[in-house]
């Protein structure tokens, strides 16, 4: 029930986002002992700029189970595997008020998310897997702390549109489950703005609960134990800005 594995043709890259993020807190790390000057100090007065984003991500599905399941006697339980994967982006933020900035990020991320059935017949768990390539463009507003030197915290939140790329229904066997390509979802997370000599730096953390119902019903012992299929992601984001 694989896909094609996608996150393996970009392990290379996988490796990358990990060794710039280690990188990047080793380097505030050591920045932070001799700091004295107020960097970047018009940076907040600019209308608009820009930046990249380097991102891991944790997801899984939310199921919600069929009155089908309740009375079957062929899978014994199904659940949902929590993975990982990463995501690689662009800041576009717009300046509202010394407080409130509106920010669109438009990223492709790659995600790995399974189902887990447990098969009475066999005594054996199948598992689905779907291994996405997803462009997603967050729409968030940016709540920003009073800057204290080079420091600043920030809530974010908003909604995040989602299309899964190269996703061929036609492929797809009968047996198989399967899934929309759209998806929409609610965003929110905290960070830390660090202003640096030459650029800002900020670690991010965001929760996305997608609202979408992303299944689709399919006549097979799988998709007749589903109602619902949604998201639940989180993301661990380092943005360059």
């Amino acid at each position: 029930m694989a896909f094609v594995n996608i996150r393996d043709q970009f392990n290379i890259c996988w490796r990358k986002v990990i060794f710039i993020g280690v990188l990047g807190l080793s380097f505030l790390s050591s920045k932070g002992q001799i700091e004295s000057s107020h960097n970047l100090p018009n940076y907040d007065d600019k209308f608009m700029h820009y930046g990249f984003l380097l991102a891991l991500n944790t997801t899984q599905f939310k199921v919600v189970h069929s009155e089908d399941f309740v009375s079957s006697d062929t899978i014994l339980n199904l659940y949902p595997k929590l993975k990982t994967g990463f995501t690689l982006g662009f800041v576009v933020n717009t300046r509202i008020s010394d407080f409130v900035d509106f920010r669109v990020l438009p990223e492709v991320a790659f995600y790995e998310r399974v189902m887990v059935f447990n098969i009475k017949k066999v005594d054996q768990n199948v598992e689905a897997v779907f291994n996405t390539a997803v462009v997603e463009l967050p729409l968030l507003i940016k709540y920003k702390s009073k800057r204290r030197l080079n420091h600043r915290i920030y809530m974010i939140g908003g909604v995040k549109f989602g299309f899964e790329v190269g996703k061929k229904k036609d492929s797809v066997k009968k047996e198989e489950l399967l899934t929309k390509a759209t998806d929409i979802s609610l965003e929110y997370g905290i960070g830390w703005d660090r202003y640096l000599p030459l650029f800002k730096f900020a670690p991010e953390i965001r929760v996305s609960y997608g609202l979408t119902n992303l299944f689709v019903p399919q006549d097979n012992i799988y998709s007749n134990s589903i109602k619902k299929l949604s998201t639940f992601t989180v993301t661990a984001s380092f943005l360059f800005e």
